[in-house]
């Protein structure tokens, strides 16, 4: 069986190309601050996303998240206090996924996100596994914040991509936060409805006999967004 949350970033080539370069005799690695500011940040995104448009269904949730047979539920509701740790690490910052996520982890690290540019480590190379691992965690953590305090991560997903003035805009590019050149809504329904649509195929074209027909039948209801 695959996990869904490995074949979901297998699958996002497009999300790895960006930030992924080649050193001698063509290893691949990436840098740590793409590791974390674009990779790490798309993965607690898309993990939150999940956790919003799956609140109530912590059985499919845990399943999705690779949890252990017969203790998804149990898996969902522990992941509480994680939830609780990222609110409570972040809770005098502005409230975006940069300061909610990134900013943590960096630091974590012992790297000064207070300064512009960022703090030379974040040029760092790391292994693809190593950037596999993060992104996997990140998408954990994030469908913690998704599921159990759905709200809030709709208040920070809100402000994130809000349009914002262009000073504002190129600090934001200045610090590698914004990598993009122009600024673009994305609505979180959005987000779920295509992350749903993944699930969809994962369960039935991938690792068939993981979700119960009425498990996926949710699934495709949240892709119609009737759920």
């Amino acid at each position: 069986m695959v996990n869904f949350v490995v074949w979901l970033l297998a699958t996002q080539e497009q999300v790895w190309s960006a930030v992924v370069e080649k050193g001698l005799f063509g290893r691949r690695y990436i840098r740590l601050g793409p590791v974390f500011l674009t990779l790490g940040g798309w993965c607690f995104q898309q993990g939150g996303a999940l956790g919003y448009g799956l609140k109530g269904h912590a059985g499919i949730l845990g399943k999705l998240l690779g949890a252990e047979a017969g203790r998804e539920e149990e898996t969902i509701r522990s992941f509480r206090d994680l939830a609780e740790s990222h609110l409570k690490e972040a809770e005098y910052r502005d409230k975006n996924f940069f300061e909610l996520y990134a900013r943590s982890q960096l630091q974590g690290l012992g790297i000064d996100v207070t300064q512009l540019p960022l703090d030379k480590a974040i040029n760092e190379q790391w292994s693809i596994s190593q950037a596999s691992d993060v992104m996997k965690i990140a998408i954990v953590s994030g469908a913690a914040l998704g599921y159990h305090f759905p709200d809030t991560f709709k208040e920070y997903g809100e402000e994130t991509y809000r349009l914002r003035p262009d000073n504002e805009w190129q600090k934001l590019r200045t610090m590698g936060v914004a990598l993009a050149d122009y600024q673009s809504e994305r609505p979180l329904n959005d987000e779920v409805t295509l992350l749903a649509e993944f699930a969809v195929q994962w369960a039935e074209q991938v690792s068939q006999n993981v979700m119960e027909n009425s498990e996926i039948s949710v699934l495709k209801r949240l892709t119609e967004g009737t759920i």
